[in-house]
């Protein structure tokens, strides 16, 4: 079976989950992880993000839901114990860059579904393309295989045909003698 030159090793696989489960820990972006694997795989983030999200994520729910509680009990445990609001410790310049930050994120996200969705694009494609070569070739071989078995038939009455013959031509001499 021919495999593809870009094809996904287990190495790769588990840098690629390890990485991720890490940055989940530590309350950093899926992304960001998604440009590291990128960086040390030679791959672009975005095939690292539909790695992830096409065939990892599933496989590690179980570690992922423990990263993310690791994650809460960490920024619960180094939160300082105020009485105030925090709201009231926000400057607008706090806002702002939050703000900034989110829109950014979003737009990385968007940035990823786009390539995702171009190369499930490009795979259906190439599927449609293979299902559509398939199907001349199934019905080239089923013609071949009618016509062969339409020939099969007529051979075999003319073989009957004969044989019927052979036996009446033997009872004809047979009644002569």
């Amino acid at each position: 079976m021919k495999t593809r030159d870009d094809a996904w090793t287990i190495e790769e696989d588990e840098l690629l989950a390890n990485t991720v489960l890490q940055y989940i820990r530590e309350g950093n972006t899926q992304l960001n992880a998604f440009e590291e694997v990128g960086e040390k795989l030679n791959r672009t983030s975005a095939a690292c993000g539909y790695r992830w999200n096409a065939e990892l994520r599933k496989q590690y729910k179980d570690e992922i839901e423990a990263a993310k509680k690791e994650r809460n009990n960490r920024k619960k445990s180094s939160r300082p114990r105020v009485e105030s609001s925090p709201v009231q410790n926000l400057s607008i310049d706090d806002c702002i860059t939050f703000l900034k930050s989110l829109s950014f994120q979003k737009h990385q996200d968007l940035e990823l579904l786009k390539n995702q969705n171009k190369e499930l694009k490009m795979q259906y494609q190439e599927l449609k393309s293979k299902n559509e070569e398939l199907n001349k070739k199934f019905e080239t071989l089923s013609k071949n295989q009618k016509r062969i078995q339409e020939e099969y038939q007529m051979i075999v009455q003319i073989l009957s045909k004969a044989s019927k013959m052979k036996e009446d031509k033997d009872e004809e001499e047979n009644l002569l003698h």
